[in-house]
């Protein structure tokens, strides 16, 4: 990001774990919508990703897509306790 946004380059950034002063080094984020591009771009990305998944690539959020998965068909589990508070809350 230092040379986009004239922050410090990483040879020249204070130590990010020691001392008081800040590390300069600033942050730069980008959006792309790459169907503007590839009207195919999810459907290809969707392809890779199984292919490297195939390969035993980790991906990651893979399990929390289907932690969500299993909730959305399961539900969830609650402690009593949990939800008698949020009932509390909610009425």
């Amino acid at each position: 990001a230092a040379g986009v946004t004239g922050a410090n380059w990483s040879l020249d950034a204070a130590d990010f774990r020691a001392g008081s002063e800040s590390p300069g080094a600033g942050m730069l984020v980008l959006g792309i919508a790459p169907r503007l591009l590839d009207e195919c771009f999810a459907l290809r990305l969707g392809e890779q990703m199984a292919r490297l998944e195939a390969l035993g690539v980790y991906l990651p959020g893979k399990g929390k897509e289907q932690a969500y998965a299993r909730a959305v068909r399961e539900g969830i589990s609650l402690p009593l306790a949990a939800y008698d508070a949020f009932e509390v809350q909610v009425g």
